[in-house]
């Protein structure tokens, strides 16, 4: 009796363990390997399902007209405040966006055109998220916009620990060439 209860013990304890095995690994992964939006469950690239538009998040006054906003001419990046490096204002200026109503954006710095992905926002913390083709350039914002649309402040979030990063971007027509073009010093 003894010799058969012991191989009943030893199935039913391998038997726990398996299924407990998921749980375990998902509680142990960090957090920045957790699926985000605008990816599937590998982390690859998807498009999202519906525009950012049709985004049940984005239904109020306020969030359609930031939306109205975002997609309008380009957004260049005419301050950029990194509390650990701060020669990256220089670096960073002249960066544009431009953001399509269908969740696609393109990118680039002194009007040539260094990347594109896709873009989402969420209208109830205002934040905006990039995933991107260019390195480095995934990212997500908490965003305000002035009354009129013409700037626009990004300030980093945790998700991708970038609170120390805050931008500033001016709505403009054009992309600019150069940094006399963006009325800044050379």
């Amino acid at each position: 009796m003894k010799q058969l209860l012991f191989p009943v013990l030893i199935a039913l304890i391998l038997t726990a363990c398996q299924q407990n095995e998921p749980a375990t690994r998902q509680a142990a992964e960090p957090a920045a390997a957790r699926q985000l939006p605008g990816q599937d469950v590998e982390g690859q690239v998807r498009m999202a399902a519906r525009t950012p538009a049709e985004d049940p998040d984005n239904q109020s006054e306020e969030s359609k007209q930031y939306l109205q906003f975002l997609t309008s001419n380009y957004w260049v990046i005419t301050a950029w405040v990194e509390r650990f490096d701060p020669e990256l204002n220089r670096k960073n200026q002249g960066r544009y966006y431009k953001f399509n109503p269908d969740g696609t954006f393109v990118s680039g710095q002194w009007g040539k055109q260094t990347g594109s992905g896709t873009w989402t926002y969420n209208g109830r913390n205002r934040h905006l998220y990039l995933d991107s083709s260019a390195d480095g350039e995934d990212g997500e914002w908490r965003i305000q916009i002035n009354r009129d649309g013409s700037i626009m402040i990004w300030v980093g979030t945790e998700r991708f620990n970038t609170t120390h990063i805050q931008a500033r971007l001016e709505n403009l027509l054009f992309t600019p060439k150069n940094r006399k073009e963006l009325g800044l010093k050379d």
